[in-house]
């Protein structure tokens, strides 16, 4: 569909970069995750350079590191976690696989949960939805939430 605006031609697309989400035509924001995976991947990647698995690094120092991928997974959470697409989840997840091995400085052949039990990182779904709800009550009860995601 091409629209005509004193004489400049508009065109539809499937997504729009908003203030750094990219919510789609459907509203599932599986566009956006597909976006954003890209930069927290090449983090990974550089960090999978600078600490290889086999190397002294203490894991305070990879978990500091993984803090830095999971505010880029996170950003705006508060906005799509409800309306994320399974799609987008599995790539938003996979980035947190490969980060939570990294950080355990575990096999490739090890699960995702046990990854996650290992260094202690919520599962990203769950982190997503705490944010939301914090947002949503502005900051009220923050230390309840996060003991709340532990928990689960």
């Amino acid at each position: 569909m091409r629209i005509t605006i004193d004489g400049h031609q508009v065109t539809t697309r499937e997504s729009l970069k908003y203030l750094g989400l990219q919510p789609d035509s459907k509203w599932s924001f599986s566009a956006h995750a597909k976006a954003i995976a890209a930069k927290p991947g090449k983090v990974v990647q550089n960090l999978s350079k600078i600490m290889p698995n086999i190397s002294a690094a203490k894991s305070r120092k990879r978990k500091l590191l993984s803090n830095v991928v999971h505010s880029i997974l996170l950003y705006g959470a508060p906005i799509w976690a409800q309306d994320m697409s399974k799609t987008g989840w599995t790539t938003l997840l996979k980035i947190q696989r490969r980060i939570c091995l990294r950080v355990a400085s575990a096999y490739c052949t090890v699960s995702s949960d046990a990854a996650g039990v290992i260094t202690c990182i919520a599962p990203l779904d769950l982190m997503a939805n705490e944010r939301r709800n914090m947002y949503e009550l502005r900051g009220n009860t923050i230390i309840q939430h996060a003991e709340d995601t532990l928990i689960a």
